[in-house]
Protein backbone atom coordinates (compact mmCIF):
# COMPACT_ATOMS: atom_id res chain seq x y z
CA UNK A 1 0.00 0.00 0.00
CA UNK A 2 3.04 2.35 0.87
CA UNK A 3 4.50 2.00 -2.16
CA UNK A 4 1.24 2.58 -4.36
CA UNK A 5 0.88 5.62 -2.24
CA UNK A 6 4.42 6.48 -3.58
CA UNK A 7 3.81 5.98 -7.29
CA UNK A 8 0.46 8.05 -6.71
CA UNK A 9 2.70 10.84 -5.47
CA UNK A 10 5.17 10.58 -8.21
CA UNK A 11 3.14 10.34 -11.26
CA UNK A 12 1.38 13.82 -9.59
CA UNK A 13 4.40 15.59 -9.86
CA UNK A 14 5.34 14.22 -13.00
CA UNK A 15 1.77 15.27 -14.90
CA UNK A 16 0.98 18.32 -12.69
CA UNK A 17 4.45 19.57 -10.78
CA UNK A 18 3.30 18.87 -7.22
CA UNK A 19 5.89 18.82 -4.63
CA UNK A 20 4.42 16.40 -2.02
CA UNK A 21 3.87 17.82 1.55
CA UNK A 22 3.22 15.19 4.42
CA UNK A 23 -0.01 16.04 5.90
CA UNK A 24 0.50 13.72 8.76
CA UNK A 25 3.62 15.34 9.48
CA UNK A 26 2.93 18.93 7.69
CA UNK A 27 5.75 21.56 8.39
CA UNK A 28 4.34 23.30 11.54
CA UNK A 29 5.87 23.64 15.13
CA UNK A 30 3.23 20.78 16.21
CA UNK A 31 5.71 18.28 14.08
CA UNK A 32 8.52 20.17 15.97
CA UNK A 33 7.42 20.42 19.69
CA UNK A 34 5.38 18.32 22.18
CA UNK A 35 3.27 21.10 22.96
CA UNK A 36 2.81 24.96 22.22
CA UNK A 37 4.88 25.76 25.84
CA UNK A 38 8.35 23.97 24.37
CA UNK A 39 7.40 26.10 21.24
CA UNK A 40 7.34 29.20 22.80
CA UNK A 41 10.26 28.49 25.64
CA UNK A 42 13.45 27.25 26.48
CA UNK A 43 14.39 24.86 28.91
CA UNK A 44 17.08 25.41 31.51
CA UNK A 45 19.05 22.06 31.38
CA UNK A 46 19.84 22.65 35.04
CA UNK A 47 17.02 22.74 36.55
CA UNK A 48 14.17 21.88 33.67
CA UNK A 49 12.34 25.56 34.06
CA UNK A 50 10.89 26.75 31.04
CA UNK A 51 11.31 30.13 30.01
CA UNK A 52 10.30 32.97 27.10
CA UNK A 53 12.18 32.86 23.96
CA UNK A 54 14.45 36.33 24.15
CA UNK A 55 13.98 38.81 20.90
CA UNK A 56 15.18 36.78 18.40
CA UNK A 57 18.28 38.69 15.91
CA UNK A 58 18.60 39.05 12.62
CA UNK A 59 19.93 37.23 10.11
CA UNK A 60 23.30 39.15 10.09
CA UNK A 61 23.55 39.81 13.74
CA UNK A 62 23.22 36.18 13.91
CA UNK A 63 25.68 35.45 11.33
CA UNK A 64 27.81 37.48 12.99
CA UNK A 65 27.18 35.42 16.34
CA UNK A 66 27.89 32.53 14.61
CA UNK A 67 31.83 33.26 13.22
CA UNK A 68 32.94 36.23 15.84
CA UNK A 69 34.62 34.01 19.15
CA UNK A 70 33.72 36.99 21.59
CA UNK A 71 30.00 36.66 20.63
CA UNK A 72 29.79 32.79 21.14
CA UNK A 73 29.60 33.26 24.88
CA UNK A 74 26.98 35.83 24.63
CA UNK A 75 24.31 33.88 27.36
CA UNK A 76 20.72 33.76 28.24
CA UNK A 77 19.88 33.46 31.97
CA UNK A 78 17.00 30.98 33.19
CA UNK A 79 14.65 33.13 35.41
CA UNK A 80 14.21 29.97 38.51
CA UNK A 81 18.14 29.41 38.93
CA UNK A 82 19.69 31.67 37.30
CA UNK A 83 21.78 28.82 34.87
CA UNK A 84 23.41 30.40 31.67
CA UNK A 85 22.57 29.04 28.59
CA UNK A 86 24.45 29.68 25.06
CA UNK A 87 22.68 32.00 23.28
CA UNK A 88 23.09 30.64 20.27
CA UNK A 89 21.41 27.33 20.58
CA UNK A 90 18.08 29.57 21.94
CA UNK A 91 18.34 31.73 18.68
CA UNK A 92 19.36 28.49 16.38
CA UNK A 93 16.25 26.92 17.64
CA UNK A 94 13.76 25.57 14.30
CA UNK A 95 11.93 28.53 12.77
CA UNK A 96 11.51 27.48 9.24
CA UNK A 97 11.05 24.45 7.00
CA UNK A 98 12.60 24.37 3.48
CA UNK A 99 13.08 21.92 0.66
CA UNK A 100 16.80 21.15 0.17
CA UNK A 101 17.28 23.52 -2.93
CA UNK A 102 16.48 26.31 -0.45
CA UNK A 103 18.84 25.48 2.15
CA UNK A 104 22.49 27.34 2.65
CA UNK A 105 25.32 25.52 3.40
CA UNK A 106 25.83 25.62 7.59
CA UNK A 107 29.20 26.04 7.25
CA UNK A 108 29.62 29.09 4.21
CA UNK A 109 26.30 30.07 4.53
CA UNK A 110 26.15 30.17 0.86
CA UNK A 111 23.75 28.71 -1.50
CA UNK A 112 25.43 26.09 -3.77
CA UNK A 113 24.70 24.35 -7.00
CA UNK A 114 26.08 21.03 -6.32
CA UNK A 115 23.27 18.49 -6.49
CA UNK A 116 21.84 16.65 -3.58
CA UNK A 117 21.81 13.18 -3.52
CA UNK A 118 20.48 10.58 -1.36
CA UNK A 119 24.13 8.92 -1.14
CA UNK A 120 27.02 10.46 -2.11
CA UNK A 121 29.08 7.23 -3.24
CA UNK A 122 28.95 5.13 0.16
CA UNK A 123 27.35 6.29 3.35
CA UNK A 124 30.46 7.86 5.80
CA UNK A 125 30.40 9.09 9.32
CA UNK A 126 31.37 12.64 8.35
CA UNK A 127 28.71 12.92 6.29
CA UNK A 128 26.57 14.21 9.56
CA UNK A 129 27.64 17.14 11.67
CA UNK A 130 25.55 18.12 14.94
CA UNK A 131 23.59 21.14 14.70
CA UNK A 132 23.33 24.09 17.66
CA UNK A 133 20.21 21.61 19.36
CA UNK A 134 21.12 18.86 21.44
CA UNK A 135 21.34 15.81 19.70
CA UNK A 136 24.60 14.40 20.11
CA UNK A 137 22.93 10.91 20.68
CA UNK A 138 21.47 10.91 17.11
CA UNK A 139 24.88 12.02 15.58
CA UNK A 140 26.76 8.88 17.65
CA UNK A 141 23.97 6.37 16.15
CA UNK A 142 24.05 7.42 12.83
CA UNK A 143 27.55 7.68 12.42
CA UNK A 144 27.92 3.98 14.20
CA UNK A 145 25.29 3.53 11.29
CA UNK A 146 27.36 4.31 8.52
CA UNK A 147 30.71 2.11 9.72
CA UNK A 148 27.67 -0.29 7.81
CA UNK A 149 26.57 1.49 4.38
CA UNK A 150 24.91 -1.75 3.43
CA UNK A 151 22.49 -1.62 6.56
CA UNK A 152 21.47 2.34 5.40
CA UNK A 153 20.90 1.10 2.21
CA UNK A 154 18.59 -1.56 3.63
CA UNK A 155 16.63 0.88 5.49
CA UNK A 156 16.57 3.86 2.59
CA UNK A 157 14.05 2.41 0.37
CA UNK A 158 13.92 5.48 -1.79
CA UNK A 159 17.66 5.16 -2.53
CA UNK A 160 17.78 8.43 -5.39
CA UNK A 161 16.89 12.13 -5.06
CA UNK A 162 13.43 12.67 -5.76
CA UNK A 163 12.26 16.04 -7.08
CA UNK A 164 8.91 15.18 -6.22
CA UNK A 165 9.84 15.03 -2.57
CA UNK A 166 8.19 11.92 -1.21
CA UNK A 167 10.77 9.44 0.35
CA UNK A 168 10.34 6.39 2.16
CA UNK A 169 12.79 4.81 5.08
CA UNK A 170 12.00 1.64 7.05
CA UNK A 171 12.54 2.00 10.78
CA UNK A 172 11.89 -0.56 13.62
CA UNK A 173 10.15 1.16 17.14
CA UNK A 174 9.08 -1.56 19.33
CA UNK A 175 10.04 -4.27 17.64
CA UNK A 176 7.76 -3.57 14.91
CA UNK A 177 9.26 -2.51 11.17
CA UNK A 178 7.44 0.62 9.71
CA UNK A 179 7.92 1.89 6.18
CA UNK A 180 7.43 5.38 6.82
CA UNK A 181 6.48 7.96 4.36
CA UNK A 182 8.28 11.07 4.35
CA UNK A 183 8.56 14.66 2.31
CA UNK A 184 11.41 16.45 2.18
CA UNK A 185 10.95 19.68 3.86
CA UNK A 186 13.68 19.90 6.74
CA UNK A 187 13.24 21.95 9.88
CA UNK A 188 15.73 25.60 9.31
CA UNK A 189 17.60 28.29 11.48
CA UNK A 190 16.53 31.64 10.83
CA UNK A 191 19.97 31.19 8.15
CA UNK A 192 18.29 29.03 5.75
CA UNK A 193 20.68 26.22 7.54
CA UNK A 194 19.51 22.56 8.38
CA UNK A 195 18.13 22.83 12.68
CA UNK A 196 18.77 19.15 13.22
CA UNK A 197 21.60 17.16 12.03
CA UNK A 198 23.45 18.79 9.18
CA UNK A 199 24.10 17.05 6.06
CA UNK A 200 27.90 17.30 4.76
CA UNK A 201 28.91 16.22 1.34
CA UNK A 202 25.24 17.28 0.07
CA UNK A 203 24.12 13.96 1.39
CA UNK A 204 20.15 13.77 2.56
CA UNK A 205 20.18 10.27 3.83
CA UNK A 206 21.00 11.60 7.58
CA UNK A 207 18.32 14.28 7.40
CA UNK A 208 15.63 11.78 6.15
CA UNK A 209 15.86 8.93 8.43
CA UNK A 210 16.27 12.06 11.26
CA UNK A 211 12.69 12.84 10.08
CA UNK A 212 11.06 9.49 9.61
CA UNK A 213 12.10 8.96 13.17
CA UNK A 214 10.71 12.15 14.36
CA UNK A 215 7.61 11.26 12.23
CA UNK A 216 7.12 7.85 14.13
CA UNK A 217 7.56 9.21 17.73
CA UNK A 218 5.18 11.92 16.82
CA UNK A 219 7.55 15.25 16.74
CA UNK A 220 11.60 16.17 16.41
CA UNK A 221 11.10 16.75 20.28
Amino acid sequence: RRHRQVDAINMMYRTEGITFVDPSFPPTPKSLYTSTESATTWKCRACAARNPLPPAPGAQELARMMHDPSAQHQTVKCAKCGTECNMLEVALRPSDWLRPHELRDDVTLQFSTVPWVVIRDEARADDIRQGHVGNCWLVCALSCLAERPETIRKILLTKEYNPAGVYQVRLCLNGVWHAVVIDDILPTNPLSCLAYLKAARRSLWPVLIEKAAAKLHGSYE
